[in-house]
C-alpha cells in the first residue's frame, strides 16, 4: 500500500480505469474513483483503508462505474457506505471504599 512522504499523492489502478488510492499529507489512505459527468472531472471517495479492503474497493469501483455507463450523475446516491468501528468509551473508574479494621473474634 501508499505511504505518506509528507505530500498529498494517488496512484492509478491498472485493472479498474478511474480508480485509485489517495494518500493525504498526514498519511491517510482512501480508494476513490475518477470520473466526468458533462465534460467536468469528479471524485468520489468509496472508502477509507483499512475500513474497506483492496479488493472491496475495486468491485465497489466496476459497480460504480457501471451506474456511471447506464446515464446516473449523482455517483453519491448509490454509493453504500462503509461501517468504520465503533469508537470505545472510556468510562471514569468508580473507587470502591474499602474499611480496614480489626475481624471481629
Amino acid at each position: 500500500m501508499l505511504q505518506g512522504t509528507g505530500k498529498p499523492h494517488r496512484a492509478f489502478d491498472l485493472f479498474v480505469p478511474g480508480f485509485h488510492g489517495q494518500v493525504s499529507a498526514k498519511g491517510h489512505k482512501a480508494f476513490c474513483l475518477a470520473y466526468s459527468v458533462n465534460e467536468k472531472k469528479r471524485f468520489q471517495k468509496l472508502g477509507e483503508y483499512p475500513y474497506l479492503p483492496l479488493g472491496e474497493a475495486r468491485k465497489r469501483a466496476a459497480r460504480y462505474k457501471e451506474f456511471l455507463e447506464s446515464g446516473v450523475e449523482d455517483l453519491a446516491k448509490h454509493l453504500t457506505p462503509t461501517p468504520k468501528p465503533v469508537e470505545r468509551i472510556q468510562l471514569p473508574r468508580q473507587r470502591r471504599k474499602v474499611e480496614w479494621g480489626v475481624p471481629n473474634l
